[in-house]
């Protein structure tokens, strides 16, 4: 039938798993999702959005998410506005952005019940994708 290939680089991986379940004749698992780019030795390259991206597959109802190796971990920047009166009777609004780091694994779970499972290389997620 016809394939549709989304998401450019980040569907790298994705691309090139369904291509070895094609030759290999096998199937690929259907509640497992995988998000990364592929370089030329097989290791998985790393890629934006993943909290977005985690809790995009997580609404659309699947129970494990494959990402690339040290992306399980993420930091991002929380706005915090705090105020300074000053001897003149106004106040300086002050706002910063302080950096926070979250582990994802922990978070996907408690919150969406989604597993959330770092590979590195084409072989390990080839593990949980194909059957």
């Amino acid at each position: 039938g016809d394939a549709q290939l989304i998401g450019g680089e980040s569907a790298g991986a994705a691309a090139t798993i369904a291509t070895i379940a094609a030759l290999e004749n096998k199937t690929i698992a259907n509640d497992v999702v995988i998000t990364g780019t592929v370089e030329t030795d097989g290791t998985i390259g790393e890629v934006g959005g993943i909290i977005e991206k985690a809790k995009a597959v997580a609404d659309a109802g699947y129970k494990r998410f494959l990402v690339p190796k040290g992306q399980s971990t993420v930091t991002y920047y929380e706005r915090q506005v705090s105020e300074e009166p000053t001897r003149y009777g106004f106040t300086i609004l002050n706002t910063r952005y302080v950096p926070k780091t979250i582990d994802l694994k922990d978070v996907a779970k408690d919150e969406w019940n989604l597993e959330i499972v770092e590979v590195s290389t084409i072989e390990e997620a080839q593990e949980y994708l194909i059957e």
